[in-house]
């Protein structure tokens, strides 16, 4: 079960933060993976990293993650702690707006966010896509954001592409099913990108825990369709995970 009180506290360099407000205001770019490294020097104490030998030193790697959520939390924190331990050159994708799918001041939230996270996103190098669940209205913009994608795998030999496959927040110790299409854009990924990194986001003993699982191969999978590669790559997720969390129905 969980310990409430096992919750981890973190903490944003001011100097850091400063510094990112001025690359958002200047639209001048900055690297992900050396602000995720000034991060985690702050917050060393509170991260525990396991299974880093197993990242891949070369090649191209697919990074999958589950999204982790809870009343307070920021996947935010993960995706930081993951990427300072990755080759300089990688590629996040990441949700265009926070929104919850209503009327009234979330259309305001969504506006807003919308318009930071796109900088954000010209900041790093990240590629946006419309937030979950799918609509039909961003069908286009989402088609853009997988073009866009394969354009950088297909222009990086040795391309670090990272993701949540769930694409949105569920309960903590739930596992979420990826949205359909989500198994089939992976596995075309493979075809670029040589293996597949598990890594499972949890919380314990007053520490944000990332395990990174062993790298494996889905191009050698016989017969493949949507939903068996979102089982199975979730399936490697949930692995890294206490055995508390359950795949959701």
């Amino acid at each position: 079960m969980f310990d409430t009180t096992s919750y981890p506290r973190f903490h944003f360099p001011l100097h850091l933060s400063c510094s990112i407000l001025s690359s958002l205001l200047l639209n001048s770019t900055r690297n992900y993976h050396m602000d995720a490294n000034i991060v985690l020097q702050r917050n060393s104490s509170q991260i525990q990293l396991l299974g880093i030998e197993n990242i891949p030193k070369v090649g191209s790697t697919l990074v999958t993650l589950n999204h982790y959520a809870r009343d307070g939390f920021s996947i935010i924190w993960a995706a930081l702690a993951i990427a300072s331990q990755l080759p300089k050159e990688q590629l996040w994708l990441m949700t265009n707006a926070w929104t919850n799918r209503t009327n009234g001041l979330d259309i305001v939230r969504t506006k807003i966010t919308r318009c930071l996270f796109r900088r954000i996103a010209d900041v790093y190098g990240f590629i946006t896509t419309p937030a979950m669940p799918p609509v039909a209205r961003e069908m286009v913009d989402r088609a853009l954001s997988i073009r866009a994608v394969f354009q950088f795998v297909k222009s990086h030999s040795s391309a670090i592409v990272c993701l949540a496959p769930e694409g949105r927040d569920y309960p903590y110790g739930i596992i979420g099913q990826p949205p359909p299409g989500t198994g089939k854009f992976i596995y075309q990924l493979s075809n670029y990108l040589e293996t597949v990194l598990p890594v499972g986001v949890f919380e314990k003993d007053k520490k944000l825990v990332i395990s990174f699982g062993h790298a494996y191969h889905l191009k050698e999978i016989c017969d493949p369709n949507d939903e068996k590669i979102s089982r199975i790559v979730m399936e490697r997720i949930r692995i890294q995970l206490p055995n508390y969390f359950e795949m959701a129905s």
